[in-house]
């Protein structure tokens, strides 16, 4: 699949910059208009010569102006302003002039989405000015130059954003201020991955369809306090949905819950077998769900011409893997469900387990790698003293680095050491994942 970005120089480079290293299914082509006008004409050809299977405009003034000229012929969409790239602009400007932002004139983005990004920050007094202009006038760009100037003029504080690139340079060049928005990296990946599922949803995809379905079983029999026990599932359904969503952005899918213990992901088949399958994120859920006692994890998988035919498959797929009860995934191209052969969790790369402490914990991978070497230096014990010592750091941030580790369940009290006055000073083991060892 190719998806065609039209969009300035600069929102094209930017795009390019943030997708140099994002692996996709698909491919992304950048065609540039020095004005938004240009983009009616370039989307037109485009769909004229078939050159791409999907249009990505760079904002929604060329997408809204296109529009307005060209009907759309295959799925179209645009970067949308966010609050991220408003807060992006105001670090900017606060480091970059120095500026207070009591007054702001901002061209292109919506004033209650600058409101409330500004108001997320604490600062609601803030004078946001918008000039009452459309891009379908003529001269609208002119309009605009001429409005962040008549701002400046009446009061030099002002900061000026914009999401245009013709309206920033020349405004610097007259010693005014000017910000430019930037997409985030987040928008512009969601907009790639929705048009690729709407590409995909619009036609005959000859089996490019694929959607995975996980479901979670609970064992916790043993425990009597009912309250704990419900406790317990929603502590680790929480883990388990944030590690879902991490692994659906990772494989570009749409992620459904559906109740309290089953997701369904949509992707392409592509992504299926090179990411879900052959880049190892299964072993990745498996191998965090076998870490709970009483917790575990069915998996099935299906491809089709279109969603409903996948999901079909994929639901008769985690049929089989449920009656199966052995840990093993199940897999429908066409007909009856297949075993697909997996590793052992047990044996998946001992840095796997690591990130998963990191994320656990949130300790940094390099502190907990380097928190590792130093307890086997010292007999598979340390202290915060001793940490401080070797990491480089003051007591305080160590015992602030222990205090995460205890709070994920990683650290054991092995005994106490005292030192002439003061508390007496704890010594801990910290539990790394036994393949860690191996």
């Amino acid at each position: 699949m190719k998806i065609a970005v039209i969009g300035s120089p600069a929102a094209a480079n930017a795009i390019q910059f943030i997708m140099k290293d994002y692996k996709v299914d698909f491919t992304v082509e950048y065609h540039v208009v020095n004005q938004f006008e240009e983009s009616a004409q370039c989307a037109r050809d485009l769909q004229e010569s078939e050159g791409a299977h999907a249009i990505l405009f760079t904002g929604p003034t060329n997408y809204n102006y296109t529009r307005g000229l060209v009907t759309p012929q295959m799925p179209w969409s645009f970067i949308p302003h966010t609050k991220s790239s408003v807060y992006q602009a105001i670090a900017e400007a606060s480091i970059k002039y120095g500026a207070d932002l009591g007054s702001i004139s901002v061209d292109s983005y919506e004033p209650e989405l600058v409101y409330r990004a500004f108001a997320g920050i604490g600062e609601e007094k803030v004078k946001i000015l918008s000039p009452n202009r459309h891009y379908s006038e003529t001269r609208f760009e002119e309009g605009l130059l001429e409005f962040h100037r008549s701002c400046y003029r009446k009061d030099p504080s002002t900061i000026c954003f914009t999401n245009m690139e013709h309206i920033q340079e020349p405004l610097l060049n007259e010693g005014i201020p000017c910000v430019r928005f930037k997409p985030s990296d987040e928008s512009i990946r969601e907009q790639l991955a929705d048009l690729r599922l709407q590409y995909l949803s619009s036609r005959e995809s000859k089996g490019r369809f694929a959607v995975i379905a996980m479901k979670y079983t609970f064992r916790f029999d043993e425990e009597s306090d009912i309250s704990l026990r419900e406790w317990e599932k929603m502590k680790y359904m929480n883990s388990i949905r944030a590690h879902c969503y991490e692994t659906a952005q990772r494989i570009h899918a749409a992620v459904i819950q559906q109740g309290i213990d089953a997701f369904i992901m949509v992707t392409s088949r592509e992504m299926l077998f090179q990411g879900f399958i052959k880049g190892g994120e299964y072993m990745k859920l498996i191998s965090f769900a076998s870490q709970a006692p009483g917790f575990e994890m069915r998996i099935g998988m299906g491809t089709g011409h279109d969603m409903m035919e996948a999901y079909s498959r994929c639901t008769m797929s985690l049929n089989t893997a449920m009656e199966a009860n052995s840990g093993k995934i199940f897999f429908s191209d066409s007909g009856e469900p297949e075993v697909v052969e997996i590793d052992d969790p047990s044996e998946i790369k001992p840095a796997a387990f690591l990130l998963e402490m990191s994320r656990r914990s949130g300790v940094s991978l390099h502190n907990l790698n380097s928190i590792k070497d130093i307890q086997e230096a010292n007999n598979g014990q340390v202290t915060s003293k001793l940490l401080a010592e070797k990491l480089s750091i003051n007591v305080r941030s160590a015992n602030r680095i222990i205090a995460k580790l205890e709070s994920a369940g990683y650290t054991t009290l092995t005994g106490k050491a005292t030192s002439g006055k003061g508390r007496p000073e704890r010594i801990l083991k910290i539990t790394f994942p036994s393949s860690q060892n191996k």
